[in-house]
């Protein structure tokens, strides 16, 4: 039997993190009009590639995604939606 991941995860983790150079929090809380208990966690964030995907030698890595939730699913109240580029 093959487990569900119960979250969705694209790119390279490790590329993306290892490489952030800025984050910051998006969202309906940021303008304002957020209900309280009801809303996710918004995150977006730029990152900076290794070298090795710069000249070529690896293939780059052109965004990343991390949500709480499975693919397709509509996040909720404490749900992170994270993305990077």
């Amino acid at each position: 039997m093959i487990e569900r991941r119960q979250y969705t995860e694209h790119g390279d983790r490790e590329i993306a993190l290892g490489g952030e150079i800025l984050r910051t929090v998006v969202g309906s809380g940021v303008h304002g009009i957020a209900i309280a208990g009801t809303d996710d966690h918004d995150e977006m964030g730029v990152f900076v590639e290794p070298p090795e995907a710069v000249i070529g030698v690896r293939p780059p890595v052109d965004h990343y995604v991390y949500r709480t939730q499975p693919e397709g699913a509509r996040s909720g109240p404490g749900d992170v939606d994270l993305v990077m580029y």
